[in-house]
């Protein structure tokens, strides 16, 4: 009996595309920082449930008669960047990698809130109305001239005051607003191809694997996936109660560092490992 997704596919193409440029995109030059987004992928997906279950089991302690409410936000903002870093690698082997920007920021905008109301406990209570002046003192605008300026040196923005890498965070988040967010501007005409490739369906334009430009955005959502990883990480070798697998997680995720910028040769490794199992050869990579 015919599928209805094959009579869908027929009609727009788009399962087709879906297949097409993720065959190609694995077999051009950029294949290998193809393969270093969906190994800190298969790292979150281990990781973070296990940071999940270690946060919460610290929950009372760190916030005492706020428990019952911070468990809740904990639960909320963990599975809300688990969902949006899965959808980072799942866009990009679809050719549309323009629109993982979205999920990118959320997820960065989820850690900021979750490092704050670990950092500050009391800050629990302005999750309440995230409308209201206390929500904005609290996440989003520094009213002490102090902590002001001491950001402003800093180059991090109060969203991100509490996360180790926050300066790195607002870089991210800086260029993902202007870049892949907001409408109203030339920016994303600009930052994608605004001519059909032959990877086009009825639905959306995919850029080519191999055209001018393509390495350096997924390498741009790679970094930023592993930068949200690692806070989620930092923040667990803070607060959350140590467990073997959790330990084990921080030790994979150093794996997964970038020395001056160059995969460590153990991260090299895994990435001719997994190119190896997806049957791909090794592929010059195009800078």
């Amino acid at each position: 009996m015919p599928r209805v997704s094959d009579a869908l596919d027929s009609l727009t193409q788009t399962f087709s595309m879906d297949r097409a440029h993720c065959d190609a995109l694995l077999n051009s030059g950029n294949a290998d920082i193809v393969a270093e987004l969906l190994i800190s992928h298969q790292w979150a997906n281990s990781a973070l449930p296990l940071c999940c279950n270690g946060l919460a089991a610290a929950v009372a302690k760190r916030f005492g008669p706020r428990a019952e409410r911070a468990g809740f936000w904990n639960l909320i903002f963990l599975d809300g960047v688990s969902r949006d870093l899965r959808l980072v690698p799942y866009l990009v082997l679809r050719g549309v990698a323009s629109e993982a920007s979205a999920a990118l920021r959320r997820a960065l905008e989820h850690t900021g809130v979750l490092t704050h109301i670990w950092a500050d406990p009391h800050k629990v209570d302005a999750l309440q109305d995230t409308d209201s002046k206390d929500y904005e003192q609290a996440f989003r605008w520094e009213k002490d001239k102090r902590k002001q300026e001491a950001l402003s040196q800093s180059k991090t923005c109060k969203r991100f005051a509490a996360m180790k890498l926050g300066a790195l965070a607002t870089q991210f988040y800086e260029t993902l607003s202007a870049t892949g967010i907001h409408g109203g501007t030339a920016a994303r005409f600009f930052s994608y191809a605004a001519e059909p490739s032959s990877f086009t369906c009825s639905f959306t334009m995919r850029s080519a694997p191999a055209a001018e430009g393509i390495r350096g955005k997924i390498s741009f959502l790679v970094n930023g996936h592993r930068t949200t990883c690692a806070e989620v990480m930092n923040l667990c070798a803070a607060y959350a109660e140590r467990s073997e697998e959790l330990a084990a997680a921080a030790v994979a995720f150093k794996m997964l560092s970038k020395p001056a910028g160059e995969p460590s040769p153990e991260l090299r490794k895994h990435i001719a490992e997994l190119l190896n199992r997806l049957g791909v050869g090794d592929r010059p990579a195009v800078h």
